[in-house]
């Protein structure tokens, strides 16, 4: 049994109807105060959640100018350039260590 049983049960005991209906109304009124508490903390938490959220909208938004904006600069071009002849390079030399590989099993 919970303790309002309990409690319940020995107002019954010790009290007439009406301390038992005041003990019920007030606990009911406790109730009422600590459901209220309750939501609105649930309603504080759910307006961080939509605070978060339109935070990270706002970044993802800001990242994805900012990529825009680096991608049109000289400098980025310039990189991107140069790891494109890197990678062709590192094709041809992928190749012609195959091509050396084939020769030496070739002759063994």
């Amino acid at each position: 049994m919970s303790d309002d049983e309990n409690a319940i049960i020995n107002l019954r005991r010790a009290y007439e109807k009406d301390s038992l209906v005041a003990y019920i109304v007030r606990r009911f009124k406790e109730v009422k105060v600590e459901l209220g508490q309750a939501n609105s903390e649930i309603d504080f938490l759910n307006d961080e959640i939509k605070k978060m959220k339109r935070n990270k909208e706002f970044n993802d938004e800001t990242s994805r100018e900012a990529r825009k904006e680096i991608k049109k600069e000289e400098m980025y071009l310039k990189y991107r350039e140069e790891i494109k002849v890197l990678q062709d390079k590192l094709k041809k030399v992928n190749r012609d260590n195959q091509d050396l590989i084939m020769k030496i099993c070739k002759k063994s």
